[in-house]
């Protein structure tokens, strides 16, 4: 099952939203189509859409080409053809990547070739990006193959999401350690969370797996916790777009989930709760968003000060936590550019603006004795 080829200066796109009852390919000729199948998630996995893209350039290099423009007109369109691919996924960091290395490779072609050598010199580059994502795969394969397979026994692991060949050019990052395992006879049983709300693990991983007959069971995903107490989980193995290779960037993000519990249990302490209820109340407001070990929630402690303190951290919380991370590392410059950031924004204009309407028909409905006990409702 191929993700992705690029054959008669057409890429072809296997349809990923009709997966697993059809396997049906899109024949991309133009690069708006393929900006398209990325928005769609037609083709999806962060490094998959890298190469995606950066075959849309060289589509986007020919229809330019054929108009004969000149070179500073030509290097014009291309850089407008990739601010289009750009935005059709602007967390997709291999997107941005990739169009960045085709417009550099470009940029310095253009200094010494002409237009049309260009475009051929493009597409080796796309080339080029394509064979080193499905090297990389091979690389992470062996080594994970390598690590986790040091007993020689075979394992039972735990995977979610998709990490495979859907979403590379190659044979996948997560799923690529384990199909090294397979072949060297040393996967017992995979368990593939179905990994909510798009069923990426359900449609996906189990496909795969499958269709190379690993030995794959289909889980939700509350269910994870339970099969690895009772399954015999050797290895949890995952993809993620960014790790660094101490893991500081994960341990960073723990350090700062913790702290954020513990400033907030120590203020719920000096508001008057005991121990236990301060540690549930921390650990559920950094954890799910706000949740209460009594029926009446909070209200059961009769306290405006406990309302407010966890109002607060249910805020904090609910920001993106590479925000938090952002502004941590990166001092005033990190903080600033934490600031400028469109989600931040939108989320806090949006629990401005309900907090302030919801205000007004507390009061004008007289549901609450006081401004501030209406306003400190409406911003719970």
């Amino acid at each position: 099952m191929k993700t992705l080829a690029w054959e008669h200066h057409a890429l072809q796109l296997l349809d990923q939203t009709r997966l697993p009852g059809e396997e049906r390919y899109l024949c991309c000729t133009r690069w708006q189509e393929v900006r398209d199948a990325i928005r769609i998630l037609a083709v999806r996995g962060a490094p998959a859409i890298g190469v995606a893209a950066a075959y849309a350039m060289v589509l986007a290099a020919r229809d330019i080409a054929a108009d004969e423009p000149d070179k500073t007109q030509f290097e014009i369109r291309l850089a407008e053809a990739g601010r289009g691919l750009d935005g059709a996924r602007p967390t997709a960091v291999n997107l941005h990547w990739a169009v960045q290395q085709q417009m550099n490779l470009a940029r310095r072609a253009l200094s010494s070739h002409t237009v049309a050598e260009t475009v051929e010199l493009l597409e080796q580059g796309a080339c080029t990006i394509e064979r080193d994502d499905a090297e990389m795969d091979r690389r992470i394969g062996r080594y994970g193959a390598g690590e986790l397979g040091k007993s020689r026994q075979p394992l039972t692991i735990l995977t979610h999401c998709n990490a495979g060949a859907l979403a590379t050019a190659g044979i996948g990052t997560a799923l690529g350690v384990i199909r090294t395992l397979h072949s060297q006879g040393l996967v017992r049983q995979v368990y593939a969370d179905e990994t909510r709300p798009l069923l990426q693990g359900a449609r996906l991983t189990v496909t795969e797996l499958m269709d190379d007959h690993i030995p794959v069971t289909l889980i939700t995903d509350n269910m994870a916790a339970w099969v690895m107490k009772t399954k015999g989980i050797d290895a949890v193995v995952v993809g993620a777009d960014r790790i660094a290779a101490n893991g500081d960037t994960a341990k960073l993000l723990y350090a700062l989930y913790f702290v954020l519990t513990l400033i907030e249990a120590v203020c719920l302490l000096l508001a008057g709760m005991n121990v236990y209820d301060a540690l549930i109340h921390a650990f559920g407001t950094a954890g799910t968003g706000g949740f209460s070990n009594y029926n009446a929630s909070i209200a059961a402690f009769h306290s405006p000060l406990i309302e407010w303190i966890i109002a607060i951290f249910m805020m904090l919380a609910g920001i993106n936590f590479s925000l938090h991370y952002t502004a941590v590392t990166g001092g005033k410059a990190g903080f600033k550019a934490m600031l400028n950031d469109s989600e931040l924004r939108f989320y806090l204009g949006t629990i401005g603006f309900s907090t302030v309407f919801i205000t007004i028909m507390l009061l004008a409905k007289n549901f609450a004795a006081s401004f501030e006990e209406a306003f400190r409702l409406s911003f719970f």
